[in-house]
């Protein structure tokens, strides 16, 4: 949901916008196509994205990406319940290895102030089997749920600046077994790991919000690993 969230941040321009609801500038906003670059913190290799929305009626759309690692998303957003000052969205995504369904908030408490949280439920199609001459692994990966709560701040006409917090949480332990082979034992060997995801993580990010166009700079920040910056441009025309 990380990438879904910042794009519908870029929908909350309120000094342009005085005389809209939440709701048009959603409509408006979300009916886009952006690129981004950032650096992948395991390779140091830059990564572009390609996203792209289309607003198809006033509770529908849908949504997807792709980048240059060969990851692919699909999605469908639909908003059931929408007023003036707040907004939710039911989503659904689909990629190669993972299916999400979940549900995106937003709720207007002040002209520049606008909290934004979803949740989610992420089934993972990710287990495998892998065999050497003397060795066998057998993965298989938990179920999560993630959800994030965070703030957008527009003090000014030209920029919004957005904070969030991130969390991913497994429901079971993932296992990796190891079988081992071995010609002077009588019997295979065997090993069990064990890890039950648990991440968390940070955003701060900027928007401006120019003509048709509209630059970000996000800042990604995972207390136990490394860090990295995202660049991006929604265009709106």
């Amino acid at each position: 949901m990380k990438r879904l969230l910042l794009i519908l941040a870029l929908t909350f321009p309120f000094y342009s916008s005085a005389n809209d609801t939440l709701v048009e500038s959603i409509e408006r906003f979300t009916d886009i196509f952006s690129v981004s670059l950032s650096q992948n913190p395991d390779s140091e290799k830059t990564v572009a994205t390609l996203d792209i929305n289309y607003q198809i009626n006033d509770k529908l759309r849908v949504f997807g990406e792709v980048d240059t690692q060969e990851y692919w998303q699909a999605g469908l957003g639909y908003s059931f319940w929408q007023g003036d000052t707040y907004y939710t969205e039911n989503t659904i995504k689909v990629s190669e290895h993972e299916i999400t369904t979940g549900i995106f908030i937003a709720k207007l408490i002040h002209e520049n102030w606008t909290l934004l949280g979803d949740i989610n439920y992420n089934y993972m199609d990710r287990d495998f089997e892998a065999c050497l001459p003397n060795l066998c692994v057998e993965y298989k990966a938990s179920d999560t749920f993630d959800y994030s709560a965070g703030a957008l701040w527009s003090p000014i006409q030209y920029a919004d600046f957005l904070y969030k917090f991130n969390q991913e949480i497994g429901f079971k332990k993932d296992t990796q077994d190891f079988y081992i082979k071995d010609d002077t034992a009588t019997s295979p060997g065997y090993i069990r790991n064990e890890t039950r995801t648990n991440i968390h993580y940070h955003e701060v990010a900027v928007f401006f919000n120019l003509k048709y166009v509209k630059p970000s700079v996000t800042y990604t920040i995972y207390p136990e690993s490394k860090n990295y910056v995202e660049f991006g441009l929604a265009f709106d025309f």
